[in-house]
C-alpha cells in the first residue's frame, strides 16, 4: 500500500510510503442501516517508519492507519471519512507526480505518449538501481 497524505513527519510517515497491509480491524457491527462502516484501522508494515509505537498483527508490528475527516468536503458532513492508503501494485506517471518511490517497474514503450514522461517515470527514485530492469 502507499500512504497518500504525510500524518507524521518524525515518524516517517509521509505521503508515498509504501508499506504491506497486516490487518484490517472491523468493528462488531459492520453494518449500521444500509450503510457499511470503515474499518477501525489498518495494520500496516512500513519499511522506513522511525516511530516508537508498534501494534502487533500475526507475530509481525505494524502502524495503525484510521479513518481520518476527508478535507475536500469539509464541513459540509461529519461523516466523511477516508482511509489514505492506496494499492502499490501499480499506478499511472501522472499518479506519481511528487512522490518519491522506494523501487519502481517501468514499461517504457517505442514513443513516449507527451514530452518527458519518461524522465518523470524514472525519476520517481532516488538511485538508478532502484529501477527494475
Amino acid at each position: 500500500m502507499v500512504l497518500e497524505k504525510n500524518l507524521w513527519f518524525d515518524g516517517r510517515l509521509l505521503n508515498g510510503s509504501v508499506g504491506e497491509v497486516l490487518e484490517i480491524k472491523h468493528p462488531k457491527i459492520r453494518k449500521v442501516g444500509s450503510c457499511w462502516r470503515f474499518p477501525e484501522y489498518v495494520l500496516v508494515k512500513f519499511d522506513k517508519y522511525a516511530g516508537t509505537e508498534l501494534y502487533s498483527s500475526g507475530g509481525q508490528l505494524g502502524v495503525p492507519i484510521v479513518p481520518i475527516p476527508d478535507e475536500e468536503v469539509g464541513k459540509a458532513s461529519k461523516w466523511a471519512k477516508w482511509v489514505p492508503l492506496r494499492g502499490a501494485y501499480g499506478t499511472t506517471v501522472h499518479k506519481t507526480q511528487s512522490l518519491t518511490l522506494p523501487r519502481v517497474a517501468i514499461y517504457l514503450g517505442s514513443s513516449e505518449m507527451f514530452p518527458g514522461m519518461d524522465f518523470v517515470a524514472m525519476s520517481r527514485v532516488k538511485r538508478l538501481e532502484d529501477l527494475a530492469n
